[in-house]
């Protein structure tokens, strides 16, 4: 009895003097873990899993018997502006062929760009839409040279065309010579070179030879110039609504400061010297059409001008529903400003600066097949419907500014594209989407805002586009004049895995007490993973398992970490509490995509508890319990040292409660989302919440 006694007494010692952490109870740690959470009530559907698995289909159909690169992206990655990450790659494509990527991809993302790259590194980008069941894209043949009419934006516009016996050679041997004294003006008068001072009355008047004339232009009055002419009514102020003139071929009319309220039918020449207008008038322009002088052609109150050979018409300004049909030939202009206006455009329009287009009580822009349109620059005012014909060029030589609305650029042709051509940058100013749609080669430097590429649209590189001479209404043009390698600006997507040190007790919840970023698996499955920041105090190391392939996994990668970043055992390292310690990068083979095969873990260097700490999406916690590690898209801006991630991240608690809502969460403070978040005044940007 007395030795049982003894022995317990042994026993209790020896427990009494046992350390505390050589009982380790995850169970105990789990519960601590989940009083300690800054979230509570966390969704029982929560995994928190952020990265996916995609699956896309590529066929091409070249018919050239080459090969190919073809790459996919988390955004475009033509765009000088963007932020665009390599998620896959394979070269050697054969045309002909068609190819299954699988790829890591961020969960929220919901389309991709694909990029399809020839030997001269000809690059043609389309979006893949990863919402539906089977994603795909594919090519067929790529860039043409152009310069013939195809499918038009549509197949004729209304006008008024003068009856060509309107335009006459010789006066009508009926007509009375024009009075010098006053007399009851009613028939037909002619005048033969001289001066003339118009009187008033309901009569017609042809003018043969050299001739001016002063005074008020009657309303009703009909004047026919006749071919070979020269009518000097520079001294004419305005011309009335009922007025109508006739302007024969090789003949010349010559105005000054003007308002064209009248119907106006030209086939010779007319030359303006001053600030223009027309209130409602109609003007009809088969010759030449010219305003001299830096000044204003102001069009308002549904006026029109129809172009069949050349305008030239300084600084151009529309409002009120007036309309610009340029039917054949040129217009040129020095700027262009449109509002609540109309043009249509069948041949070639030249904006030597600037052009600017709003809408407030309607707006179009329509241009046929194998036209085109140049300008300086661009900027639009609200909803902007902008609609190309098959092979028409819409270029702007510099940048382009959105502003308000939503604008669509639609190649509505059926059988080869448009091109919209952009030199510079396209600026969004905050609201509404860009679209770019249909039958359309989309060529831009750069782009800010939102904007959407859908519908049959491609982007292409800007400095593959070759422009040649102008042939009829456009431009011998190509857009497979060859570009740059992708392969120098491409930047591979980054997942950052964070850790929390749960191997004792329960932590902080900062996830920075060990900090990876992983590259994407490349085309050989090679992955770079970097170890960039230890925030805990312990001795600990980092593993890695390729679940389907046990020969890649290597249980220590670095070694102990503080050690591996030359810093002392026990600091604080690149959390904003101790040293700024060097990163250290490994090169890792992976099968497959780190999604479904790559488990990456921290654990106690001596390993004492045989405990690994892994992240949610590979080792799922027990429903409502936190995570102790987590794998986040892109290049993640972790928490500093002892603050916790709500802290940081305003939206996490909220994802944490409905996995549904809110899951781009974590690119509130990414450098390269800034843009957007701003663009939102720094709230949630998407529609997820």
């Amino acid at each position: 009895m007395k030795k049982s006694i003894f022995l317990l007494l042994c026993i209790s010692v020896l427990f009494s003097c046992t350390k505390k952490e050589d009982f380790f109870d995850p169970h105990h740690i789990d519960e601590e873990a989940k009083e300690n959470f800054p979230v509570k009530d966390i969704d029982p559907s929560q995994d928190w899993n952020m990265a996916a698995v995609g699956t896309l289909s590529v066929s091409i159909n070249q018919k050239t018997g080459e090969v190919y690169t073809v790459k996919v992206y988390t955004d475009n990655p033509l765009n000088s502006e963007g932020n665009a990450r390599l998620l896959a790659k394979k070269t050697g494509v054969r045309d002909g062929e068609t190819i299954l990527f699988t790829f890591d991809v961020p969960k929220a993302i919901e389309s991709v760009y694909v990029l399809f790259e020839d030997k001269m590194y000809n690059g043609w980008v389309k979006v893949a839409d990863m919402k539906v069941g089977r994603p795909s894209v594919s090519w067929e043949e790529q860039g043409r040279e152009a310069g013939k009419r195809s499918a038009m934006a549509r197949s004729s516009w209304d006008y008024k065309v003068p009856d060509e016996k309107n335009f006459l050679k010789e006066v009508p041997a009926d007509a009375k010579q024009y009075p010098i004294q006053w007399a009851e003006m009613r028939g037909g008068y002619y005048m033969n070179d001289g001066s003339y001072e118009l009187r008033y009355g309901n009569y017609t008047l042809y003018i043969k030879g050299n001739v001016t004339i002063t005074g008020a232009y009657p309303d009703g009055l009909v004047v026919y110039l006749l071919e070979g002419s020269t009518l000097d009514a520079t001294a004419a102020e305005t011309f009335n609504p009922n007025t109508v003139f006739y302007i024969a071929q090789n003949s010349t009319m010559k105005l000054n400061r003007i308002s064209i309220n009248c119907s106006l039918y030209n086939k010779g020449k007319i030359t303006v010297a001053g600030v223009s207008n027309s209130s409602g008038g109609y003007i009809y322009n088969d010759g030449s059409f010219e305003i001299t002088g830096k000044t204003t052609f102001a069009m308002s109150g549904k006026a029109t001008f129809v172009n069949l050979q050349s305008a030239s018409l300084q600084d151009v300004t529309m409002t009120g529903g007036s309309e610009l049909i340029n039917e054949e030939g040129t217009v040129k202009a020095n700027s262009l400003d449109t509002r609540s206006s109309y043009i249509y455009n069948r041949c070639r329009m030249e904006i030597l600066s600037s052009t600017y287009f709003q809408n407030g009580e309607g707006f179009a822009f329509e241009q046929d097949g194998g036209s085109s349109f140049e300008t300086n620059t661009l900027k639009t005012n609200g909803n902007i419907p902008l609609r190309l014909g098959s092979k028409s060029v819409f270029h702007v030589k510099d940048n382009v500014e959105y502003q308000n609305g939503k604008v669509d650029v639609t190649g509505v042709g059926s059988d080869e594209k448009a091109l919209f051509w952009v030199s510079g940058v396209c600026i969004k100013t905050p609201d509404e989407s860009i679209t770019y749609s249909g039958e359309l080669e989309v060529a831009l430097k750069g782009y800010t805002g939102d904007t959407n590429f859908s519908d049959g649209a491609q982007l292409v590189k800007v400095e593959q586009v070759r422009l040649g001479e102008p042939v009829g209404c456009g431009y011998d043009y190509t857009t497979n004049g060859g570009g740059t390698n992708s392969d120098a600006t491409d930047i591979p997507q980054v997942y950052t895995y964070v850790f929390e040190d749960m191997t004792r007790e329960a932590g902080d919840f900062d996830f920075n007490d060990v900090v990876l970023k992983v590259t994407v698996p490349d085309e050989s499955g090679k992955a770079t993973v970097t170890l960039f920041a230890a925030g805990a105090a312990k001795n600990l190391k980092v593993g890695f398992t390729d679940t389907s392939n046990g020969s890649n996994s290597q249980s220590d990668l670095f070694g102990e970490v503080h050690a591996a970043m030359n810093c002392d055992p026990g600091t604080l390292i690149n959390t904003g509490s101790g040293p700024n310690g060097t990163s250290v990068e490994k090169e890792i083979t992976i099968t497959g995509t780190l999604k479904d095969n790559g488990d990456f873990y921290i654990y106690e260097a001596d390993n004492a508890n045989n405990i690994t700490i892994h992240v949610a999406s590979q080792v799922t916690p027990a429903s409502t319990y936190p995570p102790y590690g987590l794998c986040i898209p892109g290049d993640w801006v972790f928490p500093r040292e002892r603050n916790q991630i709500t802290a940081l991240y305003r939206y996490f608690a909220n994802w944490a409660q409905n996995h549904t809502i809110y899951t781009r969460w974590y690119e509130e403070h990414m450098p390269e989302f800034k843009e957007r978040w701003d663009a939102a005044n720094g709230e949630y940007p998407y529609a997820d919440k």
